[in-house]
């Protein structure tokens, strides 16, 4: 692993957690704005980080954009249907495809940008950090994730469980004030369903998307010789 990938993992896997909670513990909940900037802002400067220098730079950020881009597109369009999103596969498809530097920035910017259609808040930020967590994750487990869709379609399903569970300390945090062991087990029980069709439905559209998503991102690899 080379000195830029090290780099650039520092600041998504320990400064990035490091800023929210030194944030919220200083400065509350309504910190949330200059917090969702900053985690937007070290997610591209880890990315730009690792993929400096390299020819494929415009190419990379092009790509990334695309899917940013399907991401909020696909939570707006199936905002109708609670618990049924494509965003979490797109995300993971991306980091498969594109590495974890490029899933965790997919992953922080649809949080950031869709919210503008769903609202912001305190919420914001630990869906950006999780969901470029989950893209993160699936990009440093690119190969076994590549070659078996029974892999891909288990980490969707376990990712959406992942979100769905850490959204739920959210919930408790709003609620109650009290992240207590007791109030957080009877929201996980509460939202049981919405989680378990969440983690399907992540499973299914990464069945559905595989092909024709992860197969385009695949070619234009091999085309524009790109690396991660």
């Amino acid at each position: 692993m080379n000195i830029k990938k090290i780099l650039s993992y520092c600041m998504l896997l320990v400064l990035i957690p490091a800023v929210i909670v030194i944030a919220f513990v200083a400065f509350g909940a309504s910190s949330f704005v200059p917090v969702s900037i900053a985690v937007a802002l070290i997610s591209v400067c880890a990315f730009i980080v690792r993929f400096e220098r390299e020819k494929s730079d415009i190419r990379v950020v092009v790509i990334i954009t695309v899917m940013v881009a399907m991401a909020i597109l696909g939570r707006v369009v199936f905002s109708p249907f609670p618990g049924i999103k494509p965003v979490s596969a797109i995300i993971i498809l991306c980091a498969v495809y594109m590495g974890s530097e490029a899933g965790f920035l997919t992953g922080a910017l649809t949080a950031a940008v869709s919210n503008f259609y769903f609202g912001h808040g305190p919420w914001t930020v630990l869906q950006m950090f999780v969901w470029g967590l989950i893209g993160f994750i699936a990009g440093a487990l690119s190969k076994p994730l590549s070659k078996s869709r029974v892999l891909l379609c288990v980490y969707g399903f376990v990712s959406g469980a992942v979100f769905s569970l850490f959204m739920d300390v959210w919930t408790v945090l709003w609620m109650s004030g009290d992240a207590a062991y007791e109030g957080y087990g009877k929201t996980v029980m509460y939202a049981f369903g919405f989680t378990a069709l969440y983690s399907v439905s992540n499973a299914v559209f990464l069945l559905l998307l595989n092909k024709p998503v992860g197969g385009t991102l695949k070619r234009l690899k091999i085309k524009y010789g790109i690396e991660i």
